[in-house]
């Protein structure tokens, strides 16, 4: 496990992307909501920022580069868990992203459509965060979202949206949902819950099989949901050794003791490919 490092605000820095910070700008009745599907249908993501006091070496990118912080090799950084697209509904109070409007080519290939794009929120007063209308630079405020919000990117007259939530500084959760060969599977939904059984949290997998969900500390338990599961995947998961059948409550896997600040999760959520003429897989986990 990784001790988590707070995504400093610093305040110089506060200073310098004030002129990335625009006002409001204009929209459109033509709106798409973004998926989690890979294909080439421009969607909306939000990526971690990568700030310079996180780099071994801190000349080896340019300000272009850490602008798309997949480019940085996570073996440059002091804190390899500051890094990655990050599920918008589960940002922190006080965190930094750039929103990118993206598509996926038929390779898996991902590209960022940066030229003519608009950025604006639904939350015109700024209570919860500000965008940058150029730069798509998101900085998250000190206020907690209780209702739906949205980011919107302005594109060709075409506005694309996803919702976004703000939620306190609590556990950073990371992890991975892969199937058996290791490949990533991305838009799995991971449910999490607490030790009433009641949800706590949601996020969905990225382009490379990873999540990073913001969830309380009393956070104990998470299954993929049905709906999410690729068809050509059993209705299965395994983790930390265990097997779990999706879509029974006493089918949850059982999450390590959660301590404040990252957690990085010991085992990968592991999906298994569907064979003709066999069944789903028998569940080992589960409880009665």
């Amino acid at each position: 496990m990784f001790a988590m490092k707070r995504l400093h605000l610093f305040a110089v820095l506060v200073l310098g992307l004030a002129a990335l910070i625009g006002c409001a700008g204009g929209g459109s009745d033509n709106t798409n909501t973004t998926g989690t599907i890979l294909d080439g249908t421009p969607r909306i993501e939000a990526v971690v920022v990568v700030e310079r006091t996180n780099l071994k070496d801190p000349s080896k990118y340019t300000d272009a580069q850490l602008q798309d912080p997949l480019q940085v090799d996570p073996n440059d950084l002091v804190n390899p868990t500051i890094y990655g697209v990050q599920d918008a509904r589960n940002i922190q109070t006080g965190e930094q992203y750039f929103f990118q409007l993206v598509y996926y080519d038929p390779s898996g290939i991902r590209h960022i459509l940066s030229d003519g794009v608009t950025w604006t929120t639904s939350d015109t007063t700024g209570l919860y965060g500000n965008i940058g209308s150029n730069s798509g630079l998101f900085l998250a405020g000190s206020a907690v979202n209780q209702t739906d919000q949205f980011v919107f990117a302005l594109h060709d007259g075409t506005r694309y949206e996803v919702k976004y939530n703000v939620k306190p500084r609590q556990v950073r959760l990371l992890g991975k949902v892969v199937d058996e060969n290791g490949s990533p599977v991305p838009g799995v939904q991971l449910n999490l819950f607490n030790s009433f059984n009641s949800l706590v949290g949601q996020v969905a997998s990225s382009f490379d099989g990873s999540f990073r969900a913001s969830v309380p500390l009393n956070t104990q338990k998470f299954t993929p949901t049905v709906d999410s599961i690729p068809t050509n995947l059993y209705q299965s998961f395994s983790y930390d050794g265990l097997r779990y059948t999706v879509g029974f409550t006493q089918c949850r896997a059982q999450l390590p003791t959660l301590q404040t600040g990252t957690v990085v999760l010991p085992s990968n959520v592991t999906l298994k490919a569907r064979v003709d003429g066999q069944s789903t897989p028998s569940p080992t986990g589960c409880t009665l």
